[in-house]
């Protein structure tokens, strides 16, 4: 989602759509990937609590009561719509040769 969130800024402010800033600076991409997996990643080592452990814990039934909503089964589902809605917008900007977000996407109908 946060590579989704840089993606749409850049697009309004710069008028490169997705594919245009891949194609422009493929280091920054995957230097964002990096980033972004790191974060997710690092504070299981920082932690030194067995992924095992952390993944129980992020069970409904190891969460606290206020945070019960906010589960991996949650997490995991908001993660799939993202990467479906990325995959969504990078289709339409290819088939219709134009950004979604800076409004020079031309649409047939």
């Amino acid at each position: 989602m946060i590579g989704f969130l840089l993606c749409a800024v850049n697009e309004k402010f710069s008028g490169l759509n997705f594919v245009e800033q891949a194609q422009r600076s493929p280091g920054s991409v995957v230097s964002w990937i990096v980033f972004i997996s790191l974060a997710s990643i690092l504070p299981k080592y920082i932690s030194e609590v067995p992924l095992s452990e952390l993944m129980e814990a992020a069970k409904k039934d190891g969460m606290p009561q206020q945070l019960k909503l906010a589960n991996a089964d949650l997490e995991q589902t908001v993660g799939r719509t993202a990467m479906l809605g990325f995959l969504g917008t990078l289709l339409v900007e290819v088939i219709f040769q134009g950004g979604v977000f800076d409004g020079s996407l031309k649409l047939p109908f």
